[in-house]
């Protein structure tokens, strides 16, 4: 059992959080610096400011700004559909909430969901999963400790589903016993079999494959230093608290639960792990050709080697439009993840640069000195006698599944840069001036919604100035 906390220590642990949180941001900040991303321009007393050290600062929020509009035009889309399938309202069941929830105690909470309780909350469940869309980076059918990563999601879909319940029986609470602190409600501390036991009905797995998903998902002593040191890293699901006692965290269920379960599985099972990775090209490659489904685009299913006058190189996707006779030529980049961390971020920009600088180098020599009967044939393309004739030229486009552009970055001109996002969010509008070109059109639309030329036209991304202050000391920003 945990000991209830009073206001008093819930205001100290507030303020110390705050305090650590603000040490963290300026340790972020000099980081910032350290890697050329910000400078010092004045240090006056206990004062410091900073500001930007590029000219494209904050590129990168034209990313998170395409992630929007496809979560909320696309999948928002999905949920309403889903919602009118199952009519299921929060107002139907608010009140079973406050019928079923009991207070034993003056800061401990009991309840007995009702099926259509669990129910509502399970699609809620289905629902955050969905926006979150930080599941994606490995197939359903990808193996990891001899279970296919679509179990480890539908535990996490559980989870979450369970949290906001949790949460909203908290909410319930209070209404009924206003003294009742949240904090001391939604902290869920039980032995490892209760939360095994669950995941074995809900999921039809055996205990001994429950366990895995779960230990998957807590921070132990095992791989606490490990994750931990990771800059603002999201909150584990679960804390190991004792031998046979699990701390189930409402926050860690619910904010990005994928980070400590990809951690793990890496950390577990490399050799799945690595074989995974390897298959996300050809997932990359399938998503792609799905925003082409054309009868006359030619689509080549796998990557195709080529020897340029620079060395050999992949081309990771081929298309062929016999409409327009233009080609596509596309370079895929999905790599992991690098969260807040500025050491991993100027490792993935250096990589991602270096050598998607280097095959577009390398493919645009090769498609302007070849003939068009040996490019099509180096790329084993069966046109007819006309179509070869008729070539109109080639696209070269570096796709990468996250993040294309970068503050620091410097793309080479002889292709167009994108993120997967931007080009899903931003097609749409190129097919409406290029109905009859959907490769020139696909091109277009990542040259013209390039961030950088974006912010060329006066598109700057929203500025946020802000100030920290650490007892008499004061960094302030003006980006």
């Amino acid at each position: 059992m945990l000991f209830p906390s009073n206001k008093e220590l819930i205001e100290n642990g507030q303020m110390l959080l705050g305090a650590s949180g603000r040490v963290g941001l300026c340790q972020q900040l000099l980081d910032y610096v350290h890697y050329g991303m910000v400078k010092i321009t004045e240090i006056t007393g206990r004062e410091a400011q900073l500001e930007p050290n590029h000219k494209y600062y904050g590129v990168e929020r034209f990313e998170r700004e395409y992630r929007h509009l496809v979560v909320t035009n696309l999948f928002e889309q999905v949920i309403k559909a889903r919602e009118k399938e199952r009519p299921l309202s929060f107002e139907s069941i608010q009140p079973l909430l406050r019928q079923t929830v009991q207070m034993p105690y003056p800061q401990f909470m009991a309840y007995d969901a009702p099926e259509e309780v669990s129910d509502y909350f399970q699609q809620q469940g289905q629902y955050h999963l969905l926006r979150l869309q930080e599941h994606e980076n490995f197939g359903p059918e990808d193996v990891f400790g001899g279970l296919p990563y679509r179990i480890y999601v539908d535990a996490v879909e559980q989870l979450m589903g369970v949290a906001l319940m949790h949460t909203h029986y908290a909410l319930a609470a209070i209404e009924k016993q206003p003294q009742a602190l949240l904090a001391n409600l939604l902290p869920y501390l039980r032995p490892d079999h209760s939360f095994v036991e669950a995941l074995v009905k809900d999921l039809d797995v055996t205990e001994e494959q429950a366990s895995q998903i779960l230990s998957c998902l807590t921070v132990d002593k095992a791989n606490c230093e490990g994750y931990t040191s990771f800059t603002a890293a999201a909150p584990p699901p679960f804390v190991r608290m004792s031998d046979g006692f699990l701390l189930r965290s409402v926050a860690g269920c619910c904010d990005n639960p994928f980070q400590l379960l990809n951690y793990e599985l890496k950390r577990r099972f490399e050799k799945d792990y690595f074989r995974s990775v390897n298959n996300r090209e050809d997932r990359f490659r399938s998503d792609l050709f799905k925003l082409f489904p054309q009868e006359h685009i030619i689509k080549i299913n796998r990557e195709v080697r080529i020897t340029t006058p620079l060395g050999a190189t992949d081309v990771d996707a081929v298309m062929y439009d016999r409409k327009t006779c233009t080609l596509a030529l596309i370079q895929l980049k999905w790599p992991d993840g690098y969260g807040d961390s500025m050491r991993r971020r100027a490792s993935v920009v250096k990589n991602y640069y270096g050598k998607a600088n280097e095959w577009v180098e390398r493919v645009y020599a090769w498609a302007t000195r070849l003939k068009p009967e040996e490019i099509f044939s180096a790329l084993q393309l069966q046109l007819t006698r006309e179509e070869r004739r008729s070539y109109k030229g080639f696209y070269l486009m570096v796709l990468n599944r996250h993040t294309a552009h970068f503050t620091s970055g410097e793309p080479s001109e002889k292709a167009a840069w994108g993120s997967w996002m931007q080009l899903v969010a931003t097609l749409a509008t190129g097919l409406k001036y290029k109905p009859d070109d959907p490769l020139g059109a696909a091109y277009s639309c990542l040259r013209y919604f390039d961030p950088k030329r974006r912010t060329d036209r006066g598109d700057v991304p929203d500025s946020h100035p802000f100030e920290i202050k650490i007892g008499d000391s004061t960094v302030s920003m003006n980006f």
